[in-house]
């Protein structure tokens, strides 16, 4: 993924920045956002590897759904 954090952090923003882009490009719907929770005790119960879980910002992009609505409101 990447050198480093920093690296990788960056080719990950780029690789969703992308996805949603040609998802607009396409005419598709963006998905909704959603969150979700991860048992790490469920993969690794022995606690072998160290983990961890951050936000990662990227832009909004607007679907084309959403913007012909905001334009007819």
């Amino acid at each position: 993924m990447g050198d480093a954090l920093e690296d990788t952090r960056a080719n990950m923003r780029e690789a969703v920045e992308l996805y949603l882009a040609e998802t607009v490009k396409a005419g598709e719907p963006i998905p909704e956002a959603s969150t979700t929770v991860v048992n790490f005790e469920e993969f690794d119960p022995e606690r072998e590897s160290q983990y961890f879980v951050e936000w990662l910002q990227v832009p909004e992009i607007k679907s084309v759904e959403r913007t012909k609505a905001t334009q007819a409101a």
